[in-house]
């Protein structure tokens, strides 16, 4: 339970509340740090959360909904309980289904409800992640928690990924501007590549950015090669030199150079693969 206390400076304290160390779940960074001011039942101020974390909290809204529908209808808890088992007892291949906005414990429950009767859990990220579960579940996943990134990541890729605007805090509080207990200098111990088919508000804060229409990755540290100017940009020459990606980009246009074939790709910075020989 987040400690609560009245705020001292306001005349009614028993309408306006502080909620100390609130968590924010818009989005994966999931910041514990937030500070609330609560008037009632309306969320006034949101401390240390970013842009989108207020907005998130600010028009939060208490919904005037019924408990329960039935077939569109408001019915009580109790009845739709019943209805909820009669559903799933003649069910053939039972589907869970949602959970996005549902509180741990009642996923929990809700899991448990379809293993129990032989069904399968889906949630809303199918829509968007759908190939990437079908990926993990036939390869694998390779995964780092959000404080091994912060005590270790030394080298942090975003490929394909925004955080500046999709998580505005993931840069300050995990994978860039924080001191670790293996990079104490905080962004000075960090080398950042962005891969992304148009340059971002994250690759402004990046040392290597790669547009990623023709990026191949080839020797993770090997020396770094480029064969057309604008293709691979770096804000600091030392850091990127430290960790030495390759990164062999294509032209800003692939219509500019035709197909490229896979073996006409080379390692060195003055190798242009559209003057590869053809086979």
């Amino acid at each position: 339970m987040n400690p609560v206390v009245a705020d001292p400076k306001s005349p009614a304290q028993n309408d306006l509340k502080i909620v100390k160390d609130a968590t924010c779940t818009f989005c994966g960074c999931v910041c514990d740090d937030i500070e609330l001011k609560v008037e009632g039942h309306r969320i006034l101020e949101a401390k240390n959360a970013c842009v989108l974390g207020k907005a998130w909290f600010l028009n939060h809204e208490i919904a005037d909904l019924p408990a329960c529908l039935i077939e569109g209808c408001p019915a009580s808890v109790e009845d739709g309980v019943r209805r909820a088992g009669e559903i799933l007892k003649q069910a053939r291949y039972p589907v869970v289904y949602g959970l996005s906005d549902t509180t741990c414990e009642a996923q929990r429950v809700a899991v448990g409800i379809a293993d129990w009767i032989g069904g399968s859990v889906d949630t809303t990220t199918s829509v968007s992640h759908g190939p990437s579960g079908m990926a993990f579940q036939g390869v694998g996943e390779v995964t780092a928690s959000l404080g091994e990134i912060l005590h270790r990541g030394d080298l942090v890729i975003f490929w394909g990924g925004n955080p500046a605007e999709s998580h505005p805090r993931h840069f300050t509080k995990y994978s860039l501007m924080p001191k670790g207990i293996w990079t104490p200098r905080g962004r000075k111990d960090r080398t950042c590549v962005v891969v992304d088919v148009r340059k971002t508000k994250s690759a402004k804060a990046a040392d290597v950015f790669c547009r990623s229409s023709l990026v191949k990755i080839s020797r993770p540290f090997g020396r770094c090669g480029h064969w057309r100017k604008g293709s691979i940009w770096t804000r600091s020459r030392s850091s990127a030199r430290r960790h030495r990606p390759v990164c062999l980009a294509g032209p800003d246009r692939a219509d500019e150079a035709g197909p490229v074939r896979r073996d006409s790709f080379r390692h060195g910075p003055d190798d242009d693969p559209r003057q590869a020989p053809q086979q």
